[in-house]
């Protein structure tokens, strides 16, 4: 091989460890069905329990789209409470198993009870990072702002072990805000 062929190979291989794999391969799949249980479900420090529905679909190498539904049925009362969001995401990824994404949703939220009923809207922006600690645990973390009638900040860490290579089980919770969760659910990866 001649000086220019190596210094090509080199190139190229330099290249290659820069970018990390392909944008097509990534470790963490965002496209999935999702139920959980809202095991602790607080809102405005008063407790309940209920479930949450997901779904997100990888539009792009780059983009998603995603909505959640949480319905929560309020401790010693008869209020149940009701989030849903539904927004878009980018995807950065930062080497082969993990990646950076931010996502912009509208969030409408809804309190049903004996005095009647309420509905507000707004959004949410959020911004964290989704990666493969070992080859079957996925682990996230995420800072969310929430600007329905009021703002709240919020963070969410949660954790997912793979039993199949497309169904996951997991733990979240959501903490530091008015709305507070912990839930236990499982993912569908298509």
């Amino acid at each position: 091989m001649d000086t220019r062929k190596y210094i090509l190979s080199a190139a190229v291989l330099l290249a290659s460890a820069f970018t990390g794999f392909s944008t097509s391969l990534y470790a963490v799949d965002y496209s999935f069905l999702e139920g959980r249980y809202l095991l602790d479900a607080e809102f405005d420090d008063v407790d309940g329990d209920g479930f949450r529905f997901a779904g997100s679909f990888q539009v792009s190498n780059e983009i998603y789209a995603f909505a959640k539904y949480d319905d929560v049925e309020l401790d010693d009362s008869d209020v149940d409470f009701s989030l849903l969001r539904i927004g878009a995401g980018y995807i950065h990824p930062l080497d082969a198993s993990w990646d950076a994404n931010v996502s912009l949703a509208y969030a409408d939220a809804e309190a049903d009870g004996p005095g009647g009923e309420e509905d507000e809207s707004g959004f949410e922006l959020s911004g964290g990072v989704r990666g493969m600690v070992e080859p079957q645990i996925e682990v996230r973390a995420s800072l969310n702002y929430l600007d329905i009638e009021d703002s709240d900040t919020y963070f969410t860490l949660g954790g997912d072990y793979y039993i199949m290579p497309n169904i996951s089980a997991g733990i979240e919770l959501d903490m530091g805000g008015e709305y507070e969760t912990v839930s236990i659910g499982a993912k569908f990866y298509f």
